[in-house]
């Protein structure tokens, strides 16, 4: 199939006009604010829509970081300069508006920010994901199907009962939640993760049919391509973490049962026809079918992991139909205003009519960079050393790792114009680090460095090593030995945190510099305007705990944050957080959060908590003494 924009950097151009036209939106120009001061409106101002045309629940405009990273990858490798500089300079004028707003601003996706953000933020993460989703798996290694949902976003009041038998389990409940776990194993070596990513393997192999990975619509019968894709990616994280060739037959069995749900043919009039997907064998709703119907970002799910698993099989061309399911999407893109460079939920294969909605062409431009041999997703090289092993972690191709005594030699290639950080896990702090020849200095932090640079994250035994320049580059950390933190915090029933000697299990989740504890507090620093810090593994009764009280010291920011998750919803929302007033003096003051009354939390099992020691205070310095459940 011929590219409709000529070449892949034509297309990387051409979608670079969904970030620069149809999607930005000056939000809230009109609105007249309280203060109405400049610093005001730009807060409201110049931020994306999400997409076009879909539910009003997900579409609050925002400053996307994944979308700031697609603008990033434009202003290096779109085919024409008129649109890379006009992507450089929007990048420009979103910083020029972070730092007038005190919102640190930098392009992340499925980087982990690798490539332009916070490694160790993008580490933090993958294992904070990892810890709530372990939590959830049962004994057998299994998630199941839940029936029994009240709240599920556009379908917020259906009966879930009647897509299927409550805790049924399927492939698709299973596979995308052992790949979240497997690839924090990957990143991170760590061991608990690994084995219970297998167990979630070996329980998905007594099925062979791909079924239920979008039962917040489809029936769990539903025969389904993304459960497919999910069981490609899972197997093949366990595949690169240790090499057993059981693992990629079955990434090649699960890539086969996909095939499938693509179109092989097409009619002349409709270019996209050839390999688009149909979602699902099925309807949603058992009303809506979606025979006939292709919904192509599942298609393109499962042609990313292809692109990953042509690598390591031949057997089929994996590589030239992931390219093809690419391709039908780029046709499926609108070509005239308003909407250029969009492309919809839906398409039909009898009358070509698209939905309503309509999408940034994020999935389309991820596969995009794979096929141009720059995936944005990170490389990981592992090596034991006796019973430890180090993850080196980068952006970079990774072409030699050697440990000789205490010294650890790397070779890294950036391809051109990208640059990024490279992560080892599993190591002691060094002694010494030089890249190409020349020592680099140790800052805390890494983004405000002007040339090379490393940071040590203790907490998960982490270096970090950051180069700003493409091309070929030796590190040399010396004075090392391997070392394995503990990257999976124990299980607390009390809210209980005194910071003595560690972090005690929380970490810095986003835009916060890595943890330190320095006489009996924990000591680190926002880099933007949203910084937060996590807990998982909470088994607190909320009955139990009518206050949080926390002793803290910040320099900066009015006003904290704090929130939950609970047993019947792991994960953190708006639905469950208690705000309060600061005072950023420098100096420790005691904090009492009102939280038993809240509906949210009296009554519930909290699993995960988080704590916004600030907010919208870019360098301020925070401390933390104790916080503790009363």
């Amino acid at each position: 199939m011929p590219y409709p924009r000529a070449t892949l950097k034509c297309e990387i151009a051409f979608s670079a006009r969904a970030y620069l036209d149809r999607l930005w939106a000056l939000v809230g120009q009109d609105c007249i604010l309280p203060s109405g001061s400049q610093i005001e409106n730009l807060r409201h101002q110049e931020q994306w829509l999400p997409y076009k045309g879909g539910p009003a629940i997900w579409a609050a405009p925002s400053r996307n970081p994944s979308f700031a990273y697609d603008l990033a990858v434009a202003s290096v490798l779109a085919a024409d300069a008129e649109v890379r500089a006009a992507c450089a300079a929007r990048l420009e004028r979103l910083a020029a508006v972070a730092q007038i707003t005190n919102l640190r601003y930098l392009p992340s996706s499925g980087d982990f920010g690798f490539d332009y953000g916070r490694a160790e933020q993008g580490l933090a993460g993958a294992l904070s994901q990892a810890t709530m989703t372990m939590d959830r798996q049962g004994d057998d290694g299994a998630w199941r199907f839940d029936a029994d949902l009240q709240d599920q976003g556009v379908f917020k009041g259906l009966d879930y009962h009647e897509l299927g038998e409550d805790d049924a389990a399927e492939v698709g409940t299973c596979a995308r939640n052992a790949y979240v776990i497997l690839l924090a194993a990957r990143l991170t070596g760590a061991p608990e993760a690994y084995d219970a990513g297998v167990r979630a393997l070996r329980f998905m192999e007594r099925f062979t049919v791909p079924r239920a990975a979008q039962v917040w619509e489809v029936p769990v019968h539903t025969p389904d391509l993304l459960a497919a894709a999910d069981a490609v990616d899972a197997y093949l994280e366990a595949y690169h973490i240790d090499g057993d060739p059981h693992w990629l037959e079955q990434a090649v069995a699960w890539a086969r049962r996909g095939l499938p749900f693509l179109y092989l043919w097409d009619e002349p009039e409709f270019p996209f026809m050839r390999y688009a997907s149909i979602p699902v064998f099925g309807a949603s709703w058992h009303k809506w079918s979606w025979f006939g119907r292709a919904v192509q970002w599942n298609g393109l799910r499962h042609a990313y992991a292809l692109l990953k698993l042509s690598e390591y099989d031949s057997t089929l061309p994996w590589r030239g139909i992931a390219e093809g399911v690419t391709v039908s999407a780029m046709y499926q893109q609108a070509t005239e205003p308003p909407d250029v460079a969009l492309w919809p939920d839906s398409i039909g294969l009898i009358d070509a009519g698209k939905s309503g909605w309509i999408f940034a062409p994020q999935l389309i431009l991820k596969n995009v960079y794979h096929l141009l041999g720059r995936p944005d997703e990170p490389e990981t090289v592992s090596m034991r050393v006796g019973d430890s092993s180090l993850h080196v972690n980068s952006g970079a191709a990774i072409s030699s790792v050697a440990l000789a005594g205490d010294e650890l030699r790397l070779s890294l290639t950036y391809p051109r114009r990208k640059s990024g950080t490279t992560a080892v896990v599993g190591i002691s702090a060094p002694a010494a680090v030089s890249v190409d020849g020349s020592p680099v200095p140790n800052i805390a932090d890494l983004m405000a460095a002007q040339g090379p640079a490393y940071r040590y994250v203790p907490a998960m035994a982490a270096l970090l090593v950051r180069i700003l320049d493409d091309g070929a580059h030796d590190v040399v950390i010396r004075g090392v030995a391997p070392r394995q933190a503990d990257l999976f915090p124990a299980v607390v029933s009390q809210v209980n945190f005194d910071f003595d000697a560690s972090a005690e299990g929380w970490i810095p989740a986003n835009e916060l510099l890595p943890f330190d504890v320095v006489d009996g507090a924990l000591v680190t620093g926002a880099t933007g305007g949203d910084p937060y810090m996590t807990r998982s593994r909470t088994q607190v009764d909320g009955n139990a705990v009518k206050e949080l009280v926390v002793r803290l010291a910040v320099t900066a920011g009015r006003g904290a944050q704090f929130y939950w998750a609970t047993a019947d919803d792991p994960t953190f929302s708006e639905a469950r957080v208690a705000n309060f007033s600061i005072e950023p003096d420098g100096q420790f003051h005691t904090y009492r959060i009102e939280v038993g009354d809240h509906q949210q939390w009296r009554g519930h099992k909290i699993v995960a908590i988080r704590f916004d020691p600030t907010v919208a205070a870019p360098g301020a310095s925070i401390k933390i003494d104790w916080m503790r459940g009363e």
